[in-house]
């Protein structure tokens, strides 16, 4: 039975792909792993490694920080631009632009 984080095929077993997450036991097809929510990043897991990162999301990080659905790693905002949504300070979506006569940095 193929592990959280993985799925089995043919015998064989397949680490989730970058942007995914995988959290059942027994997965069988890469359909079984999911994209990333928002907010939040899905790094490969190392096959060397006790870390199973891909099986479960990880906070996108801080307000210099966004993660779009699918995140394999957070994305610096821009600058001059600030992050939003997610719902806090640690689970950022998106970025736009600073609204002029105003000053952003560090994503705020």
């Amino acid at each position: 039975i193929c592990e959280k984080g993985f799925f089995c095929s043919g015998g064989r077993k397949f680490i989730c792909p970058k942007g995914t997450y995988g959290w059942s036991i027994g997965a069988s097809k890469v359909e079984d792993c999911y994209p990333c929510d928002a907010g939040s990043y899905c790094p490969s897991r190392n096959p060397h490694s006790q870390i199973t990162s891909s099986s479960h999301q990880m906070d996108c990080g801080a307000p210099h920080l966004f993660c779009p659905k699918g995140s394999s790693q957070p994305t610096d905002v821009q600058i001059g631009h600030y992050s939003i949504g997610g719902g806090g300070p640690t689970k950022r979506t998106s970025e736009l632009l600073c609204e002029k006569g105003y000053w952003c940095a560090n994503g705020e």
